[in-house]
């Protein structure tokens, strides 16, 4: 099993690597140094036990755009595809959507998150009932 490590312990990471980091071109710079946008993005959910680098053997000096939320949800994710298809001079062809099994968006309803939500913090119960005055 692997561990959780703590943000601090991230960010201690992050220093280590910057003394191997070697900066990315930007988006505008691609066509200046004739290097090819990424044509695919994936869109996943954020559930650390699907890794997209893993699942489909991503290499690090592979561009396919990866976006994750919870569920691996198309919605969510449109801004952010429209967003990064104009960055990247509309080169985009391909858009996989990966879901897995076991994924913890399909074990509840929405009612349910709002009941949750509200037994662990009482004052945002005590909010929704709060009548105002006009």
């Amino acid at each position: 099993y692997s561990t959780n490590p703590t943000a601090a312990e991230l960010i201690a990471r992050n220093k280590a690597s910057l003394a191997s980091y070697e900066p990315q071109l930007f988006f505008s710079e691609y066509v200046e140094y004739c290097v090819a946008h990424p044509t695919t993005v994936i869109v996943t959910c954020c559930d650390p036990r699907v890794n997209p680098q893993e699942v489909f053997g991503i290499k690090p000096h592979e561009r396919v755009i990866v976006i994750r939320n919870a569920g691996g949800r198309v919605k969510p994710a449109l801004e952010d595809i429209v967003v990064i298809d104009q960055l990247i001079g509309q080169a985009m062809r391909e858009l996989l959507i990966v879901h897995h099994t076991d994924c913890g968006s399909t074990h509840f309803m929405p009612e349910d998150v709002k009941s949750s939500i509200v037994a662990r913090y009482v004052f945002l119960h005590a909010v929704n009932h709060v009548e105002t005055s006009d």
